[in-house]
């Protein structure tokens, strides 16, 4: 018999805690499922996170608050879906997919936000060079269309003008910027540096706000991930999607885990940690015999710098590599502030020349030859060192202003970047 769920609705709230909504047993209801919880006036979207033998509980994702036991449930059969489209470009969404820019709902094919990660015997080896035009980034730590390489930040470091930076600069892509757990005046600053007549047609924002539910930014990411995955695999184009803040979004599903009393890993944050990551890391790549590519750049704020918390562990394990902004450069005036050095892509050889590939061998195996005669000065003093030596140093304060320091307005073409850094190298005698 074929059940009618568009016309049932369940009264079976038993208890609210924090984001999720205990229910009675509901026949029928798998883990997993797209619920609608309705209360007057108002319909929430949610998520059953458990199917126990006598009760259910779902995960509202726009928050609990006016939820009452009077609420009822109405299921709905299917898994999360989103419309995507091309006609998102432009376009500025909410945490949950929904248009907060005045125009009109998008239109267009469901896709699941949960797909899964990219098989390995489908992926083809990212080999196309993505430029930035940030000397810092292109010389040493090159972008591949197709990689994951996050961004390791701190609090109060120029994170935010780097990735405008990026995303005003790079060409010839889609960009996906998604914003977790975002300050308004965060937002006015991207509304603002994004979303000009340079790269309208190319971006789209998808922002989950400090004041949004916090359980909302679970699903943020993956609704973003959905129109990447149609953009990158079914239409051809090479996708950025670029999230920021993890931090936020790790916060998130630690709430939900202790509201569902969960037994704790390290820092508070669930066990499955890694697997959830991995879940949003591994839909990027190229997929053989498809056109486009998917690039995500996740961007995290360190707590209290610490590259050994679990967020920014865990996203090492699983990403090629990282990039990391040091708060010693920035507080000697260099912006960005990019420490190569602990910096790393992994794929880079794949996507440069073996000219550039040696030139950025040079400057790594200089500049951290160059950081222990700094060391060594400041214990022996100056006049201690080597004509050797004091070459180095030249070389280190040379390197750091004139090729890592860069205006975030400022655009450095890749010939233009290798050029200064032969310039550079020619300090060491």
């Amino acid at each position: 018999m074929v059940v009618d769920l568009e016309n049932i609705r369940y009264k079976v709230i038993t208890k609210i805690k924090g984001p999720l909504v205990f229910t009675e047993k509901i026949a029928d209801l798998k883990y997993g499922e797209l619920v609608v919880v309705e209360l007057e006036g108002e319909e929430r979207n949610g998520r059953v996170v458990e199917v126990g033998e006598n009760h259910s509980i779902i995960q509202v994702y726009r928050g609990t608050e006016k939820i009452g036991k009077n609420a009822k449930i109405k299921l709905t059969g299917r898994l999360y879906n989103v419309p995507v489209s091309e006609s998102c470009f432009g376009r500025i969404f909410n945490g949950v997919g929904e248009p907060i820019d005045g125009g009109p709902e998008i239109k267009g094919e469901e896709r699941t936000i949960n797909s899964e990660a990219i098989s390995p015997n489908m992926r083809a080896v990212p080999e196309k060079f993505l430029q930035t035009k940030i000397s810092g980034i292109d010389l040493m730590n090159s972008y591949v269309m197709g990689q994951k390489l996050p961004i390791f930040s701190g609090s109060g470091l120029p994170h935010n003008q780097l990735i405008s930076q990026m995303i005003n600069q790079m060409e010839n892509v889609k960009i996906l910027f998604v914003g977790l757990g975002m300050k308004y005046e965060d937002f006015e600053f991207f509304k603002n540096e994004l979303l000009n007549e340079n790269t309208l047609n190319n971006i789209s924002l998808f922002i989950n706000f400090s004041s949004d539910p916090s359980v909302e930014r679970i699903i943020t990411p993956r609704i973003a991930l959905a129109f990447g995955e149609f953009l990158a695999f079914e239409r051809g184009h090479d996708v950025v999607v670029i999230l920021s803040d993890m931090r936020n979004y790790c916060d998130a599903l630690r709430e939900v885990s202790n509201s569902l009393g969960e037994i704790p890993g390290r820092r508070g944050y669930p066990p499955y940690l890694y697997s959830d990551l991995a879940s949003i890391y591994e839909r990027s790549g190229i997929i053989k015999g498809k056109e486009g590519s998917l690039t995500q750049i996740p961007v995290l704020t360190m707590p209290g710098d610490d590259i050994t918390h679990p967020i920014a562990d865990l996203t090492g394990y699983i990403t090629e590599g990282q990039i990391i902004l040091s708060r010693e450069l920035f507080l000697k005036g260099i912006s960005p502030p990019i420490d190569v050095l602990p910096s790393l892509s992994r794929l880079m050889h794949k996507g440069i020349s073996k000219e550039h590939y040696s030139i950025a061998n040079k400057l790594y195996s200089s500049y951290a030859e160059a950081r222990e005669v700094d060391k060594l000065a400041k214990i022996l003093g100056e006049d201690s060192l080597t004509e050797k030596e004091k070459s180095l140093a030249v070389f280190s304060s040379r390197f750091e202003n004139e090729l890592l320091k860069q205006d975030f307005s400022q655009k450095r073409e890749l010939e233009e970047s290798l050029k200064l850094a032969e310039n550079v190298l020619s300090a060491i005698s």
